[in-house]
């Protein structure tokens, strides 16, 4: 197949082919040489949405606990009024019981989502810095786009990318389509965090995942472990599980 390409285009190929390796390697250390900004970016943005993780975790199991409480100091017997009222019409007043059950399930509920949410936006965090990083250095061509590109670029400025980071763009992934391929992708990766075989409701694939604050934690550090830093133990980061 080579030797059906004329000799003039061979040459063309060829020279178009080194002025293109020659060009990306410049791009390259220009990108390499903001790194050490980059890095303080990067670990700051990190580390506020570890803050604003844990805040936002802590309100939410206060509310949830508070409810806990007002549960357990009902009465054991649980009083439902029922009366007829002057028109003839029967009431029925209920124990706040079953309210505050409501809550205690809906406050679960919302720690779960809330998790996934700081799963998502951790990803983002990743995925923008290495766009960004590329634009500092390409300002003429179109930038990386999907997971794969986005980590053969960053591996490209010497960061390697961790290997749990494929649990998160899967779970990202589910979170943000929500149905039946990416929810298999997920399982496949990290079925700790799917229980279920299925979701109840058919639409809801998202809805089988439950993270722990340790989940979060580990994306939290897949994220960190993935960018720029320096040599040596990482820092703690500012989330306890």
């Amino acid at each position: 197949m080579a030797n059906s390409i004329p000799p003039s285009r061979r040459a063309q190929i060829e020279v178009s082919d080194v002025r293109g390796r020659v060009q990306k390697r410049p791009s390259v250390m220009r990108a390499e040489i903001k790194l050490p900004l980059q890095r303080i970016r990067y670990v700051s943005g990190l580390d506020i949405l570890c803050i604003a993780a844990e805040a936002g975790l802590k309100g939410l199991r206060t509310h949830r606990d508070i409810k806990i409480e007002e549960s357990q100091s009902l009465p054991e017997e649980i009083v439902v009024e029922d009366f007829v009222d002057e028109d003839d019409v029967q009431h029925i007043v209920s124990s706040n019981a079953d309210d505050l059950e409501t809550d205690i399930e809906m406050a679960a509920d919302a720690l779960n989502e809330l998790r996934k949410a700081f799963c998502v936006a951790a990803y983002h965090h990743w995925e923008r810095a290495v766009i960004e990083w590329w634009y500092n250095s390409n300002l003429t061509k179109n930038p990386p786009r999907g997971f794969n590109d986005i980590k053969a670029y960053a591996e490209q400025l010497g960061i390697p990318v961790d290997e749990d980071l494929g649990k998160v763009v899967a779970l990202t992934n589910l979170i943000k389509h929500n149905n039946k391929d990416k929810w298999s992708k997920l399982r496949d990766v990290w079925p700790e965090i799917v229980p279920r075989e299925r979701p109840g409701n058919a639409a809801d694939w998202s809805g089988t995942v439950e993270l722990t604050d340790n989940d979060l934690l580990d994306v939290f550090r897949a994220v960190q472990r993935s960018g720029p830093h320096r040599s040596g133990p990482l820092e703690d980061l500012p989330f306890s599980p």
